[in-house]
């Protein structure tokens, strides 16, 4: 006796063939259309070799232009003197920036020391030393006997 199988599986089986079935003409379209740019372009250049691996676009990023700076200083004054990754975390959390991997947040984590690194520069903040341990870089704003921020005087 034969066991009856459920419509809805062999429906599914059939949907999920027919979507096989597509994508494999469009793969072949696509390797027809990418060896017809190959040769249009050898044509043009003829030292042109295709990448061997081929990137994904840049994501846009999740925060605006200049946001990690602005949220340093602002931090820097609030809380005098931050390590890197408590810097991190504080500026994550104000513009809720989740990690997906350990990756992620030291991508972030760069992005705010490049920040700092680039006021440093300029003489707005400055590296007070490394923890031991960790190696995290601590980090505060250059002010004067007032407490005023004091950028370094450019040379004459």
């Amino acid at each position: 006796m034969a066991t009856k199988i459920p419509r809805s599986l062999t429906r599914r089986y059939t949907e999920a063939a027919q979507e096989r079935d597509a994508l494999k003409a469009r793969l072949l379209r696509l390797d027809n259309e990418l060896a017809a740019l190959a040769y249009a372009i050898n044509v043009v250049s003829p030292e042109w070799a295709a990448p061997k691996a081929v990137s994904q676009p840049r994501r846009a990023s999740l925060l605006p232009r200049g946001a990690i700076a602005e949220a340093c200083l602002q931090i820097l004054r609030q809380r005098q003197e931050l390590s890197t990754p408590e810097l991190t975390e504080l500026i994550a959390a104000r513009y809720r920036v989740t990690f997906r991997s350990r990756q992620t947040q030291e991508t972030f984590a760069s992005g705010v020391v490049m920040a700092l690194r680039r006021y440093e520069k300029v003489g707005l903040v400055q590296s007070i030393g490394k923890d031991s341990r960790t190696k995290a870089l601590h980090w505060r704003i250059r002010t004067d006997a007032n407490g005023r921020i004091k950028p370094l005087e450019k040379a004459a």
